[in-house]
């Protein structure tokens, strides 16, 4: 407790705001779709999840612009704000009912302003991404061959192959995928930083919050307490590796394809 009061004064008022944040969004992910729509059973349930993907995206947005100078702190490149923005269009286009999309994509706008005219400080970090892609072939081994060989040994069904791609692609979530991209392996990152905590404990810390924020997985005995550890555990390497969230982004928003059962 000493240490976190230690490191609450040296923190600025933009770094405090920023993990008040955290914690919220970090409390929202860990309850989850389920639990907030029990929360506020009165609004239909399509409401509250469309409520907070908005607040997600905006919260989101309002982190990278208050770390506007330090975005390295966050992993956060040029390609990946352009990969934010993106997907606040697309939260707005195709997907927001108008009168919560317009706010989405209004932020969207105001983030593309600001790449436009270079107000974001980047990091060299974006050069770095071939390591964080052989990490990512060596994760689609290790979670889909072992399964693979025990389908085709015993002549099952793999269950990855039986949903239409389209479906696939509504589950695996892109704009889900960049929200827990800047919040566990982003926004936390640097929080636990600033805790002075070594990078291999980061590491093992926002796995494991990662997994158990995925807890309604539970019953899918493989995907819970196979996949979803290793997942959290190798996607953290990646940005150790790239320094980056966009390969960690692009390989999450895949794996949620290859695994949308």
């Amino acid at each position: 407790m000493g240490q976190i009061m230690d490191i609450k004064k040296t923190l600025t008022i933009n770094q405090k705001l920023t993990f008040l944040i955290l914690f919220f969004l970090l409390f929202t992910r860990i309850v989850s779709s389920q639990g907030i729509t029990w929360l506020f059973s009165n609004i239909d349930p399509i409401w509250v999840i469309y409520y907070f993907n908005a607040a997600a995206y905006i919260l989101t947005a309002v982190v990278i612009g208050l770390n506007k100078n330090n975005l390295e702190s966050l992993h956060i490149d040029r390609p990946f704000i352009s990969l934010f923005i993106g997907t606040g269009i697309l939260l707005f286009i195709f997907y927001l009912p108008i009168q919560l999309g317009i706010f989405v994509g209004l932020t969207a706008i105001i983030l593309f302003g600001m790449l436009y005219t270079r107000k974001f400080t980047f990091g060299a970090t974006y050069l770095n991404y071939r390591q964080a892609f052989i990490l990512f072939t060596l994760i689609l081994i290790a979670l889909f061959g072992p399964i693979s060989i025990f389908a085709i040994v015993f002549h099952t069904n793999i269950p990855w192959g039986t949903l239409p791609i389209e479906t696939r692609l509504l589950h695996a979530s892109l704009p889900g995928v960049v929200y827990e991209e800047v919040l566990f392996r982003g926004t936390l990152w640097m929080f636990l930083s600033h805790l002075k905590l070594s990078e291999r404990k980061i590491l093992f810390v926002q796995a494991f919050l990662f997994w158990i924020s995925h807890y309604y997985y539970y019953p899918k005995l493989y995907l819970f307490w196979i996949a979803i550890p290793i997942i959290g555990l190798i996607l953290g390497i990646m940005v150790s590796r790239s320094k980056s969230l966009t390969p960690s982004t692009i390989s999450h928003f895949v794996i949620n394809i290859l695994l949308s059962v």
